[in-house]
């Protein structure tokens, strides 16, 4: 399985439900989701289900395209919207804090250095300075 096109990686989360283009970009782009890993378990009840475990990828994606709605690529409710902003500029200026976010430590990780040192450690501190300084807000 694995080595998908992004458009076959679509059409398979799309036998989950429909998923926006721009949101699903977003998704691969800002989360340690394993996409190729999620498109495995969705292909491997697919197949199973539709008793096509031995089919060729040609076939099995023919068999969803017949199977399963294209996904949405209407991006009519933009993504500023979809993730809560109340403008597109105010989503365009925390683009920073959004590339930000994925690149720090994990909580419980910052968390168990604050309980277990009453501070962040100087090795936490630098963890967190390295994202800040790879990616500066704006001025």
């Amino acid at each position: 399985m694995a080595n998908r096109t992004k458009d076959e990686q679509l059409l398979i989360l799309g036998l989950v439900h429909t998923v926006p283009l721009d949101a699903f970009n977003d998704i691969i782009d800002n989360t340690n989701l394993d996409v190729d890993k999620l498109c495995d378990d969705l292909e491997f009840h697919f197949r199973k289900d539709h008793n096509i475990e031995d089919a060729d990828n040609a076939t099995f994606i023919s068999s969803v395209k017949d199977n399963q709605a294209k996904p949405v690529e209407d991006n009519s409710v933009p993504m500023w919207k979809m993730q809560g902003y109340a403008s597109e500029s105010e989503w365009t200026a925390q683009a920073y804090a959004r590339a930000r976010q994925p690149l720090y430590p994990a909580i419980g990780d910052q968390l168990d250095d604050l309980y277990h040192k009453g501070a962040f450690s100087a090795e936490m501190k630098a963890k967190i300075k390295k994202v800040k300084d790879d990616n500066p807000k704006p001025e």
